[in-house]
This record gives structure tokens, sequence and C-alpha cells, in this order.
């Protein structure tokens, strides 16, 4: 693929458009699933070491669900700053 080839860029620019919905989509649900985590993650009846115990683990599981929400939406960003770079070069 040469750089300077208009189709190839533009066809790497709609590959980087379709890349960046599918990471959006990804975060949302990414998102989704830690509000449902959270909600789930009440055991009112649990006391002492077990529910010690079980709030660690929520807390790592939330914890790394926004971690892993925030790399999908920054590699989102990226991919929209990249084609739209693209775009730029070819319109």
């Amino acid at each position: 693929m040469e750089l300077n080839d208009p189709s190839a860029a533009e066809c790497l620019r709609i590959l980087l458009d379709d890349q960046c919905r599918n990471l959006r989509g990804t975060a949302q649900r990414i998102e989704s699933l830690h509000l449902d985590g959270t909600r789930a993650m009440q055991p009112a009846q649990w006391l002492g070491p077990a529910r010690a115990a079980h709030d660690r683990l929520a807390e790592q599981m939330l914890s790394n669900l926004t971690l892993a929400r925030s790399a999908a939406s920054h590699a989102a960003d990226e991919s929209a700053r990249a084609a739209a770079t693209l775009a730029g070069r070819v319109g």
C-alpha cells in the first residue's frame, strides 16, 4: 500500500472508522457490565470475613472493568484521530 495512494488511504480511513465504532460499542458494553455488577454485588446477609473477601473481589473486578472501559474509549479516540488525519490527506 502506498501512503500517497488515495484509494488505499481511503480504505484505511474506512477501516479506522469501523474500528472506532466497534471500540465505542465495546466501551458502552463494559460500562453496562460495570453498572450491572455494582447493583448485583450487594449481598445484604453476608457478614464478617466472607463479606470482606466478597467486597475486595467485587472492588477489584469493578476497578478492572473501569480500566477496560477507559482503554477501549481511549483506543476509539485514537482510531478517530487517525481516521481524521487520513481524511485530511485524502480530501
